[in-house]
């Protein structure tokens, strides 16, 4: 018996959305199923990150002037440090609602042929979870941090003007309140359970206001008024596994949920959704590279919950305004201490322009699953005790075929003369700038090492199986 559909999508975010259009542009059949949700008149808003913008344009061009026009530029101030209190530091950001955005991509998906039904279909070769956060699918959850909440509500009377956002350190957690061109702010506080759990349930309002009252967001002399009621949600970062059987496969907020200061959900989840279409593409066209298929998707999960952490747990390492309970459990050790960083002792880029290079000695090539256009393909990927990941593109071109075309030694001036039918100025020099920097080329005499690596190539862990193009 055949089955009904190629892939059934559970959830219609962003993830789902946007792999449903992927894979019916491919000509596989796709069903959607969309969680049922309660509407509000408030708008939902979330800032969005400008790799967000680049993927949202390039996967749902066909309704791109109308997300254009849902977005509200805005001016972003940040209170975390003591120096923001002295020195105000404002940044430009994008706000969106996606109660607004979610259905555009809705439609895009449907637009491209993918079926929205009604309960589950009778079968069908695939299911993907995007659930999001409050997924159906029942899964373990490992935690990535410290258990947080997020505590929600419309207000009105607070010091936030129109078109503007605000992220800012308290004693006992964090605030982001953001605010379109309507009179009242969305306010979202980030507190830890325990805190919440001494609140008696009829003072939790009075709790909510006193907070903004000790916030930067209080005007002297007004009672800030909440105009909806309280939401409280889980905003623990945690992740699940993203290959949870040779039939279903996790996207997004479903396999990886990131901490709501990274302000990257909707950019993790259309990369998650676009990195799941090419692994199901593979999967139902070339079964031969099934293996190779999944062993990419999970490593890619694997490097980007290590990133995640990494980031996170440094900027809260960063905020040195207050030393409550709340950021004492966020200290930690530093995970930014396993990310390698160049040596500051490494030779200028006139120094090895003249200088005789080699590739290093410790350079190794491996077959490694990429994304390579709509399919998961193994390619020769350069390892390097420098590098957190291995490389298979140096700006477009294969990392073997830049280094693996040539033997012995040559001047700077050589090597990027010995590119010039492959890249352009531009690309060779940002090319050469990376190979030396990370001392993959490095002087033909000399054991100088610009990197203080850690352990071997060989023994790295699964999260370095990701491959990335240089941009120098």
């Amino acid at each position: 018996m055949n089955p009904e559909f190629d892939v059934v999508v559970f959830g219609c975010g962003p993830a789902g959305a946007t792999i449903a259009r992927c894979l019916s542009r491919l000509q596989h059949s796709v069903a959607l199923i969309q969680r049922e949700r309660r509407s509000s008149s408030w708008p939902r808003w979330e800032t969005l990150s400008p790799g967000a913008l680049s993927l949202l344009q390039f996967y749902h061009e066909d309704i791109w002037p109308k997300i254009e026009s849902l977005l509200i530029p805005c001016r972003s101030s940040i209170l975390w440090v003591q120096e923001d209190v002295l020195n105000p530091r404002d940044q430009h950001a994008i706000l969106v609602d996606r109660n607004r955005l979610d259905p555009l991509l809705l439609a895009s998906a449907e637009a491209a042929g993918a079926r929205r039904v009604d309960g589950a279909p009778a079968s069908s070769r695939f299911v993907i979870d995007a659930g999001g956060r409050a997924s159906a699918f029942p899964a373990a959850r490992l935690m990535l941090g410290p258990s947080m909440l997020s505590l929600s509500a419309q207000v009105a009377d607070i010091a936030l003007s129109p078109r503007s956002t605000l992220v800012e350190s308290l004693e006992n957690g964090w605030l982001w309140a953001g605010r379109g061109d309507h009179t009242n702010s969305t306010v979202m506080f980030f507190l830890s359970p325990r805190l919440v759990s001494r609140w008696p349930a009829l003072t939790r309002t009075s709790a909510f206001c006193e907070l903004l009252q000790r916030s930067s967001l209080a005007v002297p002399g007004t009672c800030p008024q909440l105009v909806s009621k309280i939401t409280v949600r889980d905003a623990t970062a945690a992740q699940r596994k993203p290959v949870e059987s040779d039939r279903m496969l996790r996207v997004g907020d479903s396999a990886l949920t990131l901490d709501p200061m990274s302000g990257q959900g909707v950019q993790h989840a259309l990369t998650s959704a676009s990195q799941a279409s090419a692994v199901l593409h593979t999967l139902l066209v070339r079964e031969v590279s099934a293996a190779f298929a999944r062993e990419f998707f999970q490593s890619r999960h694997v490097e980007a919950a290590r990133e995640h952490t990494a980031a996170f747990t440094a900027f809260y390492r960063r905020q040195n305004r207050h030393e409550g309970d709340f950021w004492r459990e966020r200290v930690g050790e530093d995970l930014n201490s396993t990310l390698l960083e160049p040596s500051s002792e490494r030779p200028s880029l006139d120094y090895s322009m003249h200088e005789r290079l080699v590739v290093s000695k410790e350079a190794r090539w491996k077959e490694t699953p990429v994304m390579a256009g709509e399919f998961i393909s193994a390619v020769s990927a350069l390892y390097h005790p420098s590098l957190t990941r291995p490389v298979a593109y140096l700006e477009g071109r294969l990392a073997s075929e830049l280094l693996n075309c040539f033997s012995g030694s040559m001047s700077g001036f050589e090597w990027l003369e010995a590119w010039r039918t492959m890249l352009p100025d531009a690309a060779r020099l940002r090319a050469f700038r990376f190979l030396t920097r990370h001392g993959i080329l490095q002087p033909e005499r000399t054991e100088l090492q610009y990197y203080s690596p850690t352990k071997n190539w060989e023994a790295s862990p699964p999260c370095h199986n990701r491959i990335f193009e240089s941009s120098g």
